[in-house]
């Protein structure tokens, strides 16, 4: 029988008891987020922690069996609360720190976006360097729309990469010291295999098998240009499903709205299930994998599908990897 295990550290604080973990990862958010639950009391007195734990602490979450542990999680503290006897700390992932990074007001005039991440790191990496907190970041950015201007009025590096996260939907994360602002389905952090048969809890197996043909979308990304003018890019067929988004008068150029447009389309339209299933720490999953979903006896159809989040549930009563999946992806 495994025995489930966890090492969960605060700063330099680790945390032995744990009520409960609760982490999520989603490529269409721009950070991932963790919660953990510990005692505030025991034996009617303030265990020694309290009051240590503090915002913007290091926060580090590895869970697994029988001394076999994935860090499933790393990041920082966003807030502190006690209720009743226990604390509640609320943390999200390295994209957190950006809040911290306050942009020179201005305006940058027809910039492509990567110029626009190239300003925002260049503010990030002065600010890791004055604070130490470690190497600087560098760039990988697949998108090559443009702008007709930016304004950095009253920003900070996180609200520019959560309005860049809401208009092209790129799976935006930090891994290696390289900050990734990539469309979904280009690429993949890893790979897992999964079968109804070995590690797949049948209760919680809700997929549903859909072809390409049942399924429609009319998508219509529109921007208003400097003479006031719409420009409007479409993708797919008019049907009941319609998807709009307006970019105002950041985005004017046709192409760049196209693009955008298409991989709405194709993250949405294709032959193969849509939902999600229940398994446990291991194997470990994340958001952005490609998994092999295989059934030994043939009752759902075998294929390759792009993970578009994972919830991790780690308590007293077991540890739950909840799989959302995407589109199917071939190879």
């Amino acid at each position: 029988m495994l025995v489930m295990d966890h090492f969960v550290t605060v700063g330099d604080i680790e945390l032995r008891q744990i009520c409960s973990v609760k982490i999520s990862k989603d490529v269409a958010k721009l950070t991932d987020t963790a919660t953990i639950v510990c005692p505030a009391v025991s034996h009617g007195r303030t265990l020694s922690y309290v009051g240590k734990v503090r915002k913007w602490q290091e926060v580090h979450i590895a869970l697994g069996y029988d001394g076999n542990l994935r860090e499933e999680f790393a990041g920082y503290v966003k807030s502190v609360a006690l209720e009743g006897e226990q604390m509640r700390i609320e943390c999200e992932d390295a994209l957190l720190l950006f809040q911290r990074v306050d942009m020179p007001n201005g305006e940058l005039l027809n910039p492509s976006v990567k110029d626009v991440l190239a300003m925002v790191l260049k503010n990030v990496n002065e600010f890791i360097r004055r604070e130490n907190l470690g190497p600087s970041l560098s760039l990988n950015c697949l998108y090559d729309y443009k702008y007709d201007k930016f304004c950095t009025i009253n920003a900070t590096a996180y609200t520019i990469l959560d309005l860049i996260q809401k208009e092209g939907a790129p799976n935006i994360y930090i891994a290696d010291n390289v900050l990734n602002v990539v469309p979904q389905y280009t690429n993949s952090t890893g790979e897992a295999s999964y079968s109804p048969q070995r590690n797949i809890c049948k209760d919680g197996l809700k997929l549903k098998w859909r072809e390409e043909s049942d399924r429609s979308l009319y998508v219509v990304v529109s921007a208003t240009g400097a003479d006031g003018k719409k420009v409007e890019a479409t993708a797919g067929k008019k049907g009941e499903n319609e998807f709009k988004l307006d970019l105002g008068n950041r985005v004017t150029d046709l192409k760049s709205l196209q693009a955008i447009a298409d991989n709405q389309l194709k993250r949405s339209i294709y032959t193969g299930y849509e939902g999600s299933f229940q398994g446990w720490l291991v194997p470990f999953c994340d958001a952005g994998y490609i998994i092999s979903l295989t059934d030994e006896a043939n009752e759902l159809h075998n294929g390759r599908y792009y993970v578009t989040s994972v919830a991790v549930e780690y308590s007293s009563s077991g540890g739950v990897r909840t799989v959302s999946l995407g589109a199917a992806v071939s190879g």
